[in-house]
Formats: structure tokens, C-alpha cells, sequence
């Protein structure tokens, strides 16, 4: 790597709007309306609909039962997000991979527990 030139390798949400499709009910959760404008909730990834579940669960900002339901899923998918980063970090992409379609598939299963319409 250059002085000047970073190489990265990264992961990112390239279109949003997938997201709000394959998790609407987390997603409601993760971005409501009310919910403070912050570098966490301008963007609607993968990745900040993760930071943001993990934050508005700690801080209690959802309801009892939303908060039963993905208490345990959250400090999984939390988990799984730094796994991901780490194997980026450590230059393993198909590492990275693999981990992502966990995250999905753990996504997916929570989207099915998620307990509002």
C-alpha cells in the first residue's frame, strides 16, 4: 500500500432499498421516522440496520416484546458484523463472504421472529 494510495477491502449495502424489502419489520425498527439523524441512520445498509437494532434494544427505544424477541439475535448479528469486519481487516474476502450469507440467514430468521405486523 502506497503512501498516499489506500487499497480497502470492503463490504457495503450497494442498493438500500434492498434491505427495506428483505427485512420491512426490522427495518421499521432499525429506521423509524423519529429516530435522530445520526452517520448511523442517514445511511440504510445492512451494517447500520445492525448498529442500529443493537442501539435502540440497549437503550430501550422499542417495545418489551420487540426487545425479548431480538435481544439475543442482535448481539449475534453485532457479533457476526465484527467477524466480517475483521476478516476484510485481515484481507480474507471469502471469509468475509461466507459470513455475510450467515448474517443474512440470521437476518432472515429474525425478520420471521420480529413481533409487529
Amino acid at each position: 500500500m502506497g503512501k498516499i494510495l489506500q487499497i480497502r477491502v470492503m463490504a457495503y449495502t450497494y442498493d438500500e432499498g434492498d434491505v427495506l424489502k428483505a427485512w420491512p419489520k426490522l427495518s421499521a425498527i432499525a429506521f423509524p421516522e423519529h429516530y435522530p439523524a445520526s452517520p448511523v441512520s442517514t445511511r440504510k445498509g445492512v451494517f447500520e440496520l445492525i448498529d442500529s437494532l443493537v442501539d435502540q434494544i440497549r437503550f430501550d427505544m422499542v417495545d418489551t416484546s420487540v426487545k425479548q424477541a431480538l435481544s439475543a439475535g442482535t448481539d449475534d448479528l453485532k457479533d457476526l458484523k465484527t467477524r466480517i469486519e475483521q476478516a476484510l481487516a485481515d484481507w480474507n474476502p471469502q471469509q468475509a463472504n461466507k459470513l455475510s450469507d450467515d448474517l443474512e440467514q440470521m437476518l432472515d430468521e429474525l425478520e420471521k421472529e420480529t413481533p409487529i405486523p
